[in-house]
């Protein structure tokens, strides 16, 4: 999902929305005796963008006191007053912002969660490079001075791995 886009949610049955908020509830620590600390994963924040409008929207509702986000981690930690508003709000203002947010527990690792995604990517681009080195390998060795037959062994091998590259 991009930065801009907003995700329209249905309506949420009334018994629905008391579960959830009983679990986000649960699911935040106590930082003092009228405050509670709740920790979001937001897979989708990718930048500096991301992060000022997260913590601008947040800091909008009357009842977070703070709002801080972690682009590295792809977190938000929110700091908020449970007497003067709910976590279910906190939650919705995510999800108005575009951002599909889940809870992040006290002993959950966010770069764990986050590293899966990342971990393909990297595959593949490994594999990208592997594929650019071999072509530029052949590329070389035609263009410093191969003729002839090698030459033409040279341009037929590098036309086909493109076809095979460009078939994966």
């Amino acid at each position: 999902m991009a930065c801009a886009c907003s995700v329209a949610t249905p309506p949420i049955p009334e018994a629905v929305q008391d579960m959830e908020e009983e679990r986000l509830r649960n699911a935040s620590t106590i930082v003092d005796s009228d405050k509670l600390r709740t920790t979001f994963l937001l897979p989708e924040m990718h930048c500096i963008a991301c992060v000022r409008r997260i913590e601008r929207s947040l800091s909008q509702l009357d009842f977070v006191d703070d709002a801080r986000a972690n682009l590295t981690q792809r977190t938000v930690r929110v700091d908020w007053q449970p007497c003067a508003g709910t976590a279910r709000a906190i939650s919705d203002v995510l999800d108005q912002e575009g951002f599909s947010s889940t809870l992040l527990h006290a002993g959950d690792d966010a770069s764990a969660s986050v590293g899966n995604s990342y971990q393909r990517l990297l595959s593949c681009v490994a594999v990208a490079g592997f594929a650019a080195a071999n072509v530029m390998l052949l590329s070389v060795s035609v263009w410093s001075g191969a003729a002839g037959e090698t030459r033409d062994l040279f341009h037929l091998i590098s036309n086909e791995r493109l076809r095979v590259i460009a078939r994966w």
